[in-house]
């Protein structure tokens, strides 16, 4: 059986990753010079460079994890649709929420579906998975 719920952890990881490669860029956006020769005067070359690796280290998680989330979510939709006896309602339901990660407002505007079906298609769909 497939892994319907790793696109959602890939997604979380991707979005927290990409909050911290935000706080990294406002921190060395706030960097000010530090005047010279002053007495106990810290030098802002530590901690600049610190911040640059830090954020090439973000920025290669945040690639790595967006082929990742693509490679899953390739996945996951041709898992749902070799699944025999899915409709294309079902097939769209469970590509919409798993592999796209779109919440259940978002996939009953899509289809136009009251939510009540939406969610009985969901529960067929899994039974026949």
């Amino acid at each position: 059986m497939m892994e319907l719920k790793i696109c959602w952890k890939l997604k979380r990881e991707k979005e927290n990753v990409e909050e911290k490669l935000k706080c990294v860029d406002d921190s060395l956006n706030r960097m000010t010079p530090y005047l010279d020769g002053l007495p106990n005067a810290k030098s802002a070359d530590d901690r600049l460079a610190r911040l640059i690796a830090e954020k090439l280290e973000l920025e290669n998680q945040l690639a790595s994890l967006k082929e990742k989330l693509i490679s899953a979510q390739v996945e996951l939709i041709g898992g749902v649709l070799k699944v025999k006896g899915l409709t294309v309602d079902e097939e769209n339901i469970l590509i919409r929420r798993y592999g796209f990660c779109d919440d259940w407002a978002a996939i009953t505007a899509a289809m136009c579906f009251s939510e009540n079906h939406v969610f009985r298609l969901h529960r067929q769909a899994l039974k026949k998975l």
